[in-house]
């Protein structure tokens, strides 16, 4: 009787399929033919099968009970969730994040003294640190850096950059070692004095180094000044230039000693100036 009704069955479906696809596969066309074509086959194939064999695969087969009808959008959603809330125990990130600065910050107040200021920077490159970030808190000891840049010891190479400003719109200089830039030897040389300008001193300095189409022009060009206020409007023209030149400008300082000063006794003696080499990397 099971195998008689089984054998029922299947005629039954062959024939319904068979009726309901003679008159589909004429109309499909591309694909759709061509799965209904297979589909019909396999209708085909199933006839074939004696009903004893499909008769012993379905009582071989174990029985499953609550299959889903349908994997919709709702379904694969919680499976998703619930295989990402049974990893979240087990794997870690293998990089964490930093929640602060990429480098160490040293604030510059106005208390803060080049020389303090350099052993600071000493203590951070002698700790394996390639870098160190200088804010100024202080709007008027913006000529700090300036002046530290040049008590730095030549043994870690010293190279200074000015950062873009963030929300606080605080200068910021970022100090790295061990870096050499490669400089013109007979570069421009500008003389920064109380009265320049900080704007048009940024824009000598990127149309020496950059041409207005965007081509590389000269490597490097010299700042010669004296005094706190100078060291101030030259940092500011370094910061201009970097932006207004779309490169990235390091600089080094150093003390340069220069004829042409009155001494007491009116004869001329030597005058200290900082001599500061602004480079295109």
């Amino acid at each position: 009787l099971k195998l008689q009704a089984v054998e029922e069955a299947r005629v039954s479906l062959c024939e319904a399929a068979a009726v309901a696809m003679s008159g589909s596969v004429s109309r499909s066309h591309g694909h759709h033919g061509r799965g209904l074509a297979t589909l019909l086959a396999t209708c085909a194939a199933l006839s074939l099968i004696p009903a004893s064999r499909m008769l012993a695969s379905f009582v071989a087969a174990p029985s499953v009970s609550r299959l889903p009808t349908r994997l919709d959008a709702r379904t694969l959603r919680r499976a998703a969730d619930d295989q990402a809330a049974a990893e979240e125990g087990d794997s870690t990130p293998a990089i964490q994040p930093i929640m602060g600065p990429l480098f160490q910050e040293l604030n510059i107040t106005n208390r803060t003294m080049p020389k303090g200021l350099m052993g600071a920077i000493v203590g951070v490159f002698n700790s394996n640190q390639k870098a160190v970030d200088v804010v100024m808190h202080d709007v008027n000891s913006k000529h700090l850096i300036v002046y530290t840049m040049c008590l730095l010891p030549d043994v870690f190479f010293p190279v200074a950059q000015a950062l873009p400003r963030q929300r606080d719109r605080r200068l910021r200089v970022r100090v790295m070692q061990g870096l050499i830039p490669e400089v013109d030897e007979e570069a421009e040389v500008f003389r920064v004095s109380k009265m320049t300008n900080v704007t048009k001193l940024g824009r000598a300095i990127q149309y020496h180094l950059v041409d207005p189409r965007g081509g590389n022009l000269a490597r490097s060009v010299k700042l010669v000044f004296q005094g706190k206020q100078t060291a101030t409007a030259a940092i500011l023209a370094i910061e201009s230039a970097t932006k207004f030149s779309g490169r990235e400008l390091v600089f080094t300082a150093r003390f340069s000693k220069e004829e042409g000063g009155t001494g007491s006794d009116g004869g001329s003696e030597p005058q200290v100036s900082i001599v500061a080499t602004v480079t295109a990397m």
